[in-house]
């Protein structure tokens, strides 16, 4: 904030002017935050930011001054069939796409940015999902060889005790066979 030269008048214009310089720097902080934020922001105040800066309703009106809006459900649609088709964009393709849905490219390269990271996040999950299912699977096919183990174990511990006691037990080999 700068201080005023000399006392008076200049004082609350001064304070007018540092007031002004505040409510820019907050505009520009919520077109910040909304382009970071995904754009969420109440409509009433964008039309009021619109009569303010002289924005036009016209069918690709974009300037500058106005806070980023939410996409409309076409163009949603719209982008994400070129999502499907390729999800890396290329600077002709980006620029084709942004002046068909009457979008800025950058629009366009951080829609795109943030379908990718929901889309990587997403197949992380799938990925996950299928690891947990064949973990699973591998578990229970331990278990049971456990299982078998720990049978023959028994089986084992049971001939050693035949034989300790002068009986003869089948071989191990022949009952394994049959």
């Amino acid at each position: 904030m700068k201080r005023p030269t000399c006392r008076g008048s200049s004082m609350a214009i001064q304070e007018t002017s540092d007031q002004h310089e505040h409510m820019r720097y907050m505009e520009q902080q919520d077109r910040v935050e909304a382009a970071v934020l995904g754009g969420a922001y109440d409509e009433e105040e964008e039309e009021d930011d619109d009569e303010e800066l002289g924005g036009g309703g016209g069918r690709c009106s974009g300037g500058l001054g106005e806070k980023k809006r939410r996409l409309a459900s076409e163009q949603v649609r719209a982008l994400e069939r070129s999502f499907e088709a390729d999800n890396k964009l290329d600077p002709e393709r980006k620029a084709r796409i942004a002046r068909d849905l009457c979008l800025h490219p950058r629009q366009v390269a951080v829609w795109f940015q943030n379908r990718r990271a929901r889309w990587k996040t997403k197949q992380i999950e799938r990925d996950f999902v299928a690891l947990r299912t064949r973990h699973d699977a591998l578990r229970h096919e331990c278990d049971a060889l456990r299982r078998d183990k720990d049978a023959l174990a028994a089986e084992v511990r049971n001939a050693v005790q035949h034989a300790g006691h002068g009986r003869m037990a089948p071989p191990l080999v022949a009952r394994r066979a049959s």
